[in-house]
């Protein structure tokens, strides 16, 4: 993504003999805020627009993502997510020393009293899940948008810095896991989806925008009459669907357009990129060709580049039959004036949270069910499939709705409010909060399809396959069928007749099946790593963050209560600290109730 930034500071770090000192001094912590950055993300320019919009010095560490760096044990002690951007805080008054990682953590940290008065997050706690929902709408586009910066701009700039794909996979730290060189090894070789599914991608990428394009009719931004996080939030990955192949043509999404262009011209936006990435930026927007010919001609193949504008009109036409939610919008009819109901699929660990929290603070509510094939594929976000309705009130997507909840309810039983006061306490809960739903969607969430909703579809439809092709032409799983039968053919016995039936049309879904199968082992593997992380930081530790219950624990016990389920063990003898905070927090009924259901769920 940031080719030509790579060639620029290794030009630099060579003619000043920096170029060990770099490495050796990578991430050394300087006195003041520190931001491990990465030029080219679009979570890192969200905090470097926060930090500039609110007038606050810092410094920049940049973290070459195709190098790597984020990949080392160096790193992962600063963001044990392995992503950019993270913080450091050191000698800053009024706040302790320490890192905070994951974007959105960062920039509501920077919103506290000690950073300035000036405030980009609303206090009111309905205005400001306005805000964490148009954060939980960047969020969930990243299952189909992140498919076309590896197949449409990575695979093409690895080849120019690698002409082999060998002399890449050399380059990359020796602490790699399996599964992420296996990644990479295909963002090399240009097969990272195939044709059809860049195409179902493209669709849901252009609808997404739909809901965006109606919420800025007459409005300058998003939530009220200001300048928001939520605007912060948004800009950055819209400002990349270009660079991707997905152009976003003022004919179809005429607000969205004249909304980049004006927020564009906002000081704090206009510095927040530097000269080399908008260069960047516009050769892979206007002149995508020259980087497709040079990476070509340097790996010797012919790899074409899709365009997104070739399925536009289909995305805008599908979208129009839509009525994934006809269900619920018939509970909602039912639901009293004061009622709360939740969107519930009982092989979604989000639904588990957030009925947890509820169950945990006593608060009654009804539930609006959701099929097992509404989540599949929808792990990063959810889509707007996670939802609370609280009156008139609709909250959608997990980070905004468990926040509406826990502040709306205030403080559960034991005092508990899961949401710390103090900034940094409740920037820790946040942290964990981040670790556990990327964990969700990129780990977990694979391994539910493969492991359990798989053997859902197979005793639903392996006797009545009919049944499952017709899900086709129903418009809330048109976009997404391939999808589900890719999770069905996971669950199917290696003799069963259905292979045969769907071996000539769907080849590419039982391709994609078998894929899905063999990397279980690294999808756990790479669990096992985020178990050990746990461990280690539960050590002599009642609670993950401040010695109370936060929503830290409630949403990773959730979370935790799927891994038998998918070939995970948490034995006493390997993990005695998570076994232990996990006994304790289920002396709390509504804890115990959870696991007992999830199991019943998972078993049946």
């Amino acid at each position: 993504m940031g080719v030509l930034m790579s060639v620029f500071a290794a030009i630099a770090n060579w003619l000043t003999g920096k170029q060990n000192e770099s490495r050796r001094n990578k991430f050394a912590v300087k006195d003041g805020i520190t931001l491990f950055d990465n030029e080219m993300s679009p979570c890192a320019r969200r905090v470097r627009m926060t930090l500039l919009e609110k007038g606050l010095t810092f410094s920049k560490v940049e973290v070459d993502l195709l190098k790597g760096d984020h990949l080392t044990t160096e790193f992962k002690k600063i963001s044990p997510n392995k992503k950019v951007p993270a913080a450091a805080f050191q000698n800053v008054p009024g706040i302790e020393d320490c890192f905070v990682y994951e974007s959105n953590v960062i920039t509501e940290l920077l919103d506290a009293d000690v950073f300035g008065s000036k405030k980009l997050y609303p206090r009111d706690p309905w205005q400001r899940a306005k805000v964490k929902m148009w954060q939980d709408w960047e969020l969930g586009l990243v299952d189909d948008f992140v498919p076309f910066v590896y197949q449409n701009m990575l695979t093409f700039v690895l080849a120019m810095m690698y002409p082999t794909k060998e002399a890449f996979l050399a380059s990359l730290p020796t602490e790699t896991p399996p599964s992420k060189r296996e990644h990479w090894e295909r963002t090399y070789d240009a097969q990272i989806a195939s044709w059809e599914k860049l195409e179902q991608h493209a669709v849901s990428c252009y609808q997404n925008l739909i809901p965006l394009e109606a919420a800025l009719e007459g409005r300058q931004f998003l939530v009220g009459d200001d300048y928001t996080t939520a605007d912060l939030s948004v800009l950055p990955r819209l400002a990349m669907y270009n660079s991707v192949g997905l152009a976003i043509p003022g004919s179809y999404f005429p607000n969205i357009v004249a909304y980049i262009r004006r927020l564009g011209m906002r000081p704090s936006i206009v510095r927040s990129q530097s000269f080399f990435a908008n260069l960047n930026a516009w050769l892979l927007s206007s002149v995508p060709g020259v980087l497709v010919k040079v990476s070509n001609w340097r790996s010797s193949r012919n790899v074409q580049r899709f365009d997104g504008l070739r399925v536009i009109d289909r995305a805008l036409a599908e979208s129009q039959t839509s009525s994934e939610f006809d269900v619920w919008r018939e509970d909602v009819n039912k639901l009293a004036l004061d009622g709360v109901l939740v969107a519930d699929c009982p092989y979604s660990p989000n639904s588990w949270q957030l009925k947890l929290l509820l169950m945990d603070k006593g608060i009654k509510f009804s539930t609006s069910s959701l099929d097992a094939m509404d989540v599949v594929g929808r792990w990063a976000g959810s889509g707007g499939v996670t939802r609370v309705q609280h009156g008139q009130r609709c909250v959608v997507g997990i980070r905004a709705a468990l926040d509406y909840l826990a502040l709306t309810f205030g403080a559960g039983t034991d005092s508990s409010d899961y949401l710390p006061i103090d900034p940094l306490q409740r920037a820790r809960a946040q942290c964990w909060q981040a670790w556990d739903q990327t964990l969700g969607y990129m780990e977990l969430g694979p391994l539910i399809e493969t492991d359990i909703i798989s053997k859902v579809l197979v005793r639903r439809y392996e006797k009545d396959l009919l049944s499952l092709l017709e899900l086709r032409s129903r418009p809330q799983y048109k976009t997404k069928f391939p999808v589900i039968l890719q999770a069905f053919v996971c669950g199917l016995p290696p003799d069963s007749p259905c292979l045969q039936e769907l071996k000539e049309q769907y080849s590419d879904v039982i391709s994609a099946a078998q894929t899905a199968m063999t990397q279980r082992d690294n999808l756990r593997s790479l669990l096992t790593d985020r178990l050990r992380h746990l461990e280690d930081s539960l050590q002599g530790q009642q609670y993950l963050v401040a010695g109370c219950l936060t929503l830290a624990d409630l949403l990773v016990f959730c979370r935790l209560a799927f891994f038998p389920f998918v070939g995970v063990k948490v034995s006493h003898d390997e993990y005695p600290n998570i076994t232990r905070w996990m006994s304790k927090l289920a002396t709390r009924s509504a804890f115990q109730q959870v696991v007992h259901n999830i199991t019943t769920v998972c078993q049946c």
